[in-house]
């Protein structure tokens, strides 16, 4: 239906006032489009930003500290810093082997493996696993993913291979003879705990490979797709 009035000026022409009502009016497709993009988004955890901007920053946040962690670890294995007595200790008193126990760890494999992977996480799989969060390539973001979960699980048999070593030492059985707790392995829930705050990190980075493989976030759409949580807007 289209309705088109126009107003005679009295000299026998129009006064140039058109009004018309186009019932039949569409929108446009793209526009369409554009509003359905939108409301596909998914957030993280339903109220925060974007998938990819949560693996960007959760990403960001992991290089920095173990960064900082990788620093620390080289610091302690050239004896730089010392190590506290171990978490097990009941004895921290001045007759505790204080100095036998940062030597020990300054020497263990576990240190040295901590090394490494830091290595490994700063230089090679964290910025993976960026570059590809930030430039849509989802094969970037699985090998940060399998690696962490790989290399958690060895830190933890060597965890408790180390904890076990340290009472077969000198310091170590000084401490059984006096009575002392000498174990420093860490309790069940720790590692429990552990386990959760890692498939917490990784839940993101498998949503935005589901994301990206599936073609639902791309380069192009993205614009339309991005969200921040509410503290920062749009």
């Amino acid at each position: 239906m289209n309705n088109t009035n126009s107003n005679d000026d009295g000299f026998g022409g129009s006064n140039g006032v058109t009004i018309s009502i186009d019932g039949d009016h569409e929108k446009d497709p793209e526009d369409t489009a554009n509003e359905q993009t939108i409301a596909q988004v998914r957030r993280c955890c339903g109220c925060c930003c974007d998938f990819r901007r949560a693996v960007l920053i959760l990403d960001t946040i992991l290089l920095i500290y173990t960064f900082l962690g990788l620093c620390y670890s080289l610091a302690a294995e050239e004896h730089v810093v010392r190590f506290s007595p171990p978490p097990g200790a009941t004895n921290q008193d001045e007759d505790f082997p204080d100095e036998a126990w940062s030597d020990y760890v300054a020497d263990s494999k576990l240190l040295k493996f901590s090394i490494v992977r830091g290595f490994f996480d700063v230089l090679i799989f964290l910025p993976l696993s960026i570059w590809g969060a930030l430039r849509f390539q989802w094969t970037l973001i699985p090998p940060f993913i399998l690696w962490s979960g790989l290399a958690g699980f060895i830190s933890l048999i060597m965890t408790i291979r180390f904890c076990d070593d340290w009472g077969d030492t000198e310091a170590g059985q000084e401490m059984k003879e006096n009575g002392d707790d000498w174990k420093c392995r860490p309790e069940p829930f720790v590692h429990i705990f552990n386990g959760v705050v890692w498939l917490v990190l990784m839940y993101p980075h498998v949503v935005l490979i589901q994301q990206y493989r599936s073609k639902r976030v791309t380069a192009e759409t993205y614009g339309y797709q991005k969200a921040c949580c509410t503290c920062c807007g749009r």
